[in-house]
């Protein structure tokens, strides 16, 4: 996983403007399509923030589609990431790119007390389906979701296409 180079983050703070400065950290782990690094933000006026930077394949709409849906999750009442800018060209790192504000905390995939973990997971869920998104949502975040186009592949192999199938398995 390359480190971002000194240039790009130069664009990137261009980018961002107001004079920052901005420093890359060690890489993150758990980006499962993109190279993800912690960044540090200083301001002219000597403030710091964290950043979390993801750099995605040459070709990947992931950066847009994800800056919408950040959008969208910052009008639910949970700590999400707030945007900071966005390459979908490639112009900074010469790949696809998205910075965001870091939210505090770890993930924790193998919580010791697993009542309390499904707790809270299910206060955040209820939150969010609670939360109300008004008429204005993003068209990124009422894309059909992957069960729904399995389900239409499923319907197509029920009849047609199941014999194609039978077929390529041969």
């Amino acid at each position: 996983m390359g480190f971002p180079s000194p240039e790009g983050l130069n664009r990137l703070a261009s980018a961002i403007g107001n004079g920052c400065r901005v420093i890359a950290g060690p890489p993150i782990s758990g980006g499962v399509a993109a190279k993800t690094h912690r960044l540090t933000l200083y301001g002219r006026d000597g403030t710091e923030r964290s950043l979390v930077l993801k750099r995605y394949p040459v070709g990947n709409d992931t950066p847009e589609l994800e800056w919408e849906r950040l959008g969208c999750a910052s009008r639910v009442s949970l700590p999400t990431p707030d945007r900071v800018a966005v390459d979908p060209s490639g112009l900074w790192f010469g790949e696809p790119a998205l910075a965001m504000t870091t939210l505090q905390g770890r993930v924790d995939m193998f919580p010791s007390d697993k009542s309390d973990w499904t707790r809270q997971l299910a206060v955040a869920l209820a939150t969010i389906h609670q939360t109300d998104l008004g008429s204005d949502i993003p068209a990124v975040v009422r894309r059909p979701h992957l069960a729904s186009r399995w389900r239409l592949w499923n319907s197509f192999a029920s009849s047609s296409g199941r014999a194609a199938i039978r077929a390529a398995r041969i």
